[in-house]
């Protein structure tokens, strides 16, 4: 089956009468939209998937060069940060940002970008990062100095929608780029049953920062006891 959008594929699929045996990949990243049934006529065979290396991103800070490598395969992708010369992709110098947030889970982060991507970010306040629950992408430019999270944040919001991602995107969009994600989504989740209720839009970016910012977090909140029992 060609790749792009599996579901919608199979919605048409679905409007045919004949047997049909579809052989795919099932990519993570081509399951787009809400989850829907596939009908009995219709045969979803998953294909083992190659595992895929690339160099996702470089960038330059000072005189050192950081290069983003990824490694992905049917069931994990993750990531590595190191010193290097990137083979073919081009290095990027990333602007200085310096932004400011109240947001406790917003810090957090910033500071797994600052630390685990080695991006020259500060928090002298020039790009004011608010949470202004509303409708949109969780993550949003709204002038050239302010941010708006369109939802109210807790740690599983924070995880499961990717905040640090989004920002990323946001505060330095020349990085965005094709990655090359290998994993696949197991058939018994891939689709409902009949009268099943659609579970939403399936989360496609999933690694490391998930557990970065879950430790984050989990700091900030022990410095905050810490800091209350000195002040007793």
């Amino acid at each position: 089956m060609p790749e792009g959008n599996y579901w919608a594929n199979v919605e048409d699929l679905n409007k045919l009468p004949y047997e049909i045996v579809v052989v795919s990949y099932s990519h993570l990243d081509d399951f787009k939209g809400e989850r829907i049934h596939l009908n009995d006529n219709i045969k979803w065979i998953t294909a083992e998937s190659p595992s895929r290396e690339f160099q996702a991103l470089a960038w330059s800070v000072g005189d050192s060069v950081f290069v983003r490598t990824g490694r992905s395969n049917a069931a994990i992708t993750v990531y590595q940060t190191s010193f290097g010369v990137p083979d073919s992709i081009e290095v990027i110098k990333p602007r200085v940002v310096n932004v400011s947030t109240d947001d406790k889970i917003v810090l957090a982060a910033l500071k797994v970008l600052k630390k685990e991507y080695k991006l020259p970010i500060g928090f002298s306040g020039e790009q004011k990062i608010v949470v202004a629950p509303s409708i949109g992408p969780l993550v949003e430019r709204t002038s050239p100095t302010e941010i708006h999270i369109n939802k109210t944040l807790d740690q599983d919001i924070a995880l499961n929608d990717n905040l640090v991602i989004d920002l990323f995107k946001v505060l330095y969009p020349e990085f965005n780029k094709t990655i090359a994600d290998a994993r696949v989504l197991p058939d018994d989740i891939a689709f409902s049953k009949k009268n099943e209720v659609a579970l939403g839009n399936v989360p496609n970016k999933f690694g490391i920062e998930n557990y970065l910012i879950a430790l984050f977090i989990l700091t900030l909140a022990i410095e905050r006891f810490v800091a209350i029992r000195r002040n007793q």
